[in-house]
Parts: structure tokens; C-alpha cells; sequence
């Protein structure tokens, strides 16, 4: 991909997800949103993951194939490693055993172009299995007063996002329904998160929240598998 900026940098963190990680790159290249470079990782799979990513380094759309010959044992490394390679103004860590709706990251971006004092904004997921078939899983519990808002979208304060929200639990539970703003990152002084081998994405959204607004919108868009 020739060094141009773009609008979009998606991380596509793996670790043995051979069996899922087709899926997960064709759902990203299906997007109706394409002002995109793609970031393939691989934390040193040992099945056949490898062979997969490489035959889709040569698109257009991928701009770094990283493959590690050492596991690092902590998923938020490779998030940390993503984050140092991107060039774009949002970014989206799809997980390699997750998909994506088409319109996924045009209502993202589009979401935060219309807040630009959100940090990021969280969209909801369908749960589904192994095959692919959807769950009647509700991870979101989103409320009829929750649907019933305008536009199906609810925008809050950072801070009253993490004592209403955050503070009890992982929230976020799927980092494959969010795109959020490099530049809050960078604002962001406490890394400490990145070293983690659990929980790192609790305290991650933790201190991205603290960089502005937060924006749930009630729609499904993602898919996250439950194994």
C-alpha cells in the first residue's frame, strides 16, 4: 500500500484463529467505507493463520503484515503494536475471531465526525457461534428507553460513562464494536494497560473515556463469536 494517509486504521490482531480469520478480513474488505489501511498481526500462531495472512498482504488495503517468532502472551500487546504502525485518524481493533456488518464502519466514522469531542463510539453486536449462526445472546441490554432515543444513538460524558458504566463492569465487551480517535490515545499518560495479561481492555476504555465523550449507538453492526 503506497504511503498515503487515510482515514481508517484497522488492527487485526490473531493468535491461533485460522479457522475464523478468512472470515474476519473479508468482512473488512466488504466494507461499503473504504478510506482504510489494514495491520495484520499475528502473536506466533501455531496453526495455520500464517499462510492466511500472507495471501492477503499483497491487497491493496494491507499495510503491514507483522508476524512475531516469539508469543508475547498478552493480546494487548499486539494492540499496543498496532496503534504504533497506524497512520489513521480513527482506529478499529477488529478481533480476528469477530466479523463486521458492511456498513460498520461508515456509520462509525460517520458517528464520529459528528461528535468531534467523542473519544469513541461503541456499537452493538450480534452474538454468534462458530459457524457463523446468530445467538439469542444479549450482551448489550440495551432498554426500550435506550432504543427509544433519537437517531438510536446515546451520547454521554466521559467521565459519567466510567462511573455509570465502566466502573461495574467491562462494558465494552467487544473492542471489534468500537472506532476510536488516535488523538484521544495519544492524550492518554497511564499505558499501563498494555502490559496486562487480563483486563487490559477494561482499563483501556477506562482511560480512553477520560479523553471525552462517549457515543453508544443501538444498532448492531459487529458480530462476536461465542465460543
Amino acid at each position: 500500500m503506497e504511503n498515503h494517509s487515510v482515514e481508517v486504521s484497522v488492527i487485526i490482531p490473531n493468535y491461533n484463529y485460522a479457522r475464523f480469520l478468512r472470515q474476519r478480513i473479508e468482512s473488512v474488505l466488504a466494507q461499503t467505507y473504504t478510506d482504510y489501511e489494514i495491520i495484520l498481526l499475528d502473536d506466533a500462531s501455531t496453526d495455520d493463520s500464517t499462510s492466511i495472512l500472507k495471501h492477503y498482504s499483497a491487497n491493496p488495503h494491507v499495510s503491514h503484515l507483522e508476524i512475531n517468532s516469539v508469543n508475547t502472551g498478552s493480546p494487548f500487546a499486539q494492540w499496543q503494536k498496532g496503534i504504533s504502525l497506524s497512520r489513521g485518524k480513527y482506529i478499529w481493533i477488529a478481533e480476528s475471531d469477530d466479523a463486521a456488518e458492511p456498513s460498520f464502519l461508515k456509520k462509525a466514522v460517520s458517528v464520529l465526525k459528528q461528535y468531534p469531542d467523542a473519544s469513541f463510539c461503541f456499537l452493538g453486536s450480534h452474538c454468534i457461534d462458530g459457524e457463523g449462526n446468530q445467538l439469542t445472546t444479549d450482551f448489550d441490554r440495551w432498554t426500550s428507553k435506550q432504543l427509544s432515543r433519537s437517531h438510536n444513538m446515546g451520547v454521554f460524558d466521559g467521565e459519567d460513562y466510567i462511573k455509570h458504566n465502566l466502573y461495574w463492569r467491562n462494558y465494552i465487551y467487544n473492542a471489534s464494536g468500537v472506532v476510536f480517535r488516535k488523538q484521544c490515545f495519544e492524550q492518554i499518560k497511564d499505558l499501563s494497560c498494555f502490559s496486562m495479561r487480563y483486563s487490559g481492555d477494561w482499563l483501556f476504555w477506562i482511560e480512553m473515556a477520560k479523553q471525552g465523550m462517549v457515543v453508544e449507538v443501538y444498532r448492531e453492526n459487529a458480530r462476536v463469536k461465542t465460543l
